[in-house]
């Protein structure tokens, strides 16, 4: 089964500019221009344990090298624009998670969601019977793992047509319909992205990665309801919970139900996923709190925030705090 988390990482991943862009309004920055920065979210036991990240050009030669800090930042000198692989080593060197991402020459915003390998591991085991009762032909398998080395390579439009190709010699393959709604999501094709991961499923509910790729699709296109309903479900499986709890978190608040509840989600969510108190923050606002909006806020830049998008969030929470008070 091919790597859990490359998919989630790509969905989230296309949330969070929106959210950088919907918080604060941009302000001049005195400090050095940002370049390649960003922020690895997933397991927190292993950003406490220590944490690398390499800039690898496609040839294979390591360009860059740096140090995670432990709340997840990190930052690169400039690269000239491309495709780059970025791989997150542990503290004995190895590497644990990589992905290939396209650099564009000036404020490049990476995110990546590194999973903890014994979770990795538990979920890679999952078997439902629907997956015991539906045999997937040799010949899938092989166009699928061609697609996943074509997408590791930074070729998209390889990697969808592999896919395509594993999906006409078995259309109930859960696994390509997941990594397709994954790759269509990243493209910002998220009707089409939503359709194969709710194919996906609907093949296998027990595959960890199909229901979250589902719940974060609903989120993203802002069908609450059902993304609520659909985290509901997964949470009983005990996969990529902080996900689901995230999912329930942005839920609750854009639906203006139980907003302690809500809280309790996102409490839990943050201690994997930082970021998503600016989701979070962006759903309060958006629903006339920003007294909860703001605390969000000002908690993630005290534990979480980059330095390159530190002056934006405080005069986002400035402006907000100044209006609480000439509300009162």
């Amino acid at each position: 089964m091919y790597d859990v988390l490359s998919s989630i990482a790509v969905i989230l991943f296309v949330t969070v500019p929106a959210i950088h862009s919907a918080t604060p309004s941009t302000v001049d920055r005195e400090q050095k221009p940002c370049e390649i920065w960003g922020q690895v979210a997933g397991s927190a036991r292993l950003l406490q344990e220590g944490l690398s990240i390499e800039l690898v050009a496609l040839d294979g030669a390591v360009k860059q090298r740096t140090h995670i800090l432990s709340n997840g930042n990190f930052d690169f000198t400039p690269a000239p624009a491309g495709y780059y692989q970025f791989r997150v080593t542990d503290s004995s060197g190895k590497v644990i998670y990589q992905q290939t991402k396209s650099l564009g020459g000036e404020d490049n915003f990476v995110f990546l969601v590194v999973p903890d390998p014994r979770m990795r591991q538990a979920a890679k085991d999952t078997v439902s019977l629907s997956a015991l009762q539906h045999k997937t032909p040799r010949r899938a398998w092989d166009a699928f793992r061609a697609a996943q080395k074509a997408n590791s390579s930074g070729d998209t439009e390889l990697s969808v047509q592999r896919l395509h190709e594993a999906l006409v010699i078995d259309p109930d393959f859960p696994e390509a319909h997941s990594d397709l709604a994954a790759i269509y999501a990243h493209m910002g094709r998220l009707d089409e992205a939503l359709e194969h991961a709710d194919t996906a499923f609907k093949l296998n509910p027990q595959l960890p990665e199909a229901g979250c790729n589902f719940a974060l699709l609903l989120v993203s296109l802002k069908r609450y309801p059902e993304a609520e309903i659909a985290a509901r479900h997964m949470l009983g499986g005990g996969y990529y919970v902080s996900v689901l709890h995230s999912v329930l978190a942005i839920s609750l608040i854009e639906q203006r139900k139980d907003i302690n509840e809500a809280l309790s989600y996102l409490k839990h969510a943050v201690t994997e996923l930082p970021f998503v108190r600016l989701l979070a923050a962006h759903a309060l606002a958006e629903i006339g709190r920003r007294d909860l909006a703001a605390i969000q806020v000002k908690d993630y830049l005290q534990f979480s925030a980059h330095d390159c998008e530190r002056p934006a969030l405080e005069a986002w929470l400035t402006s907000v705090q100044a209006r609480l008070t000439s509300d009162k």
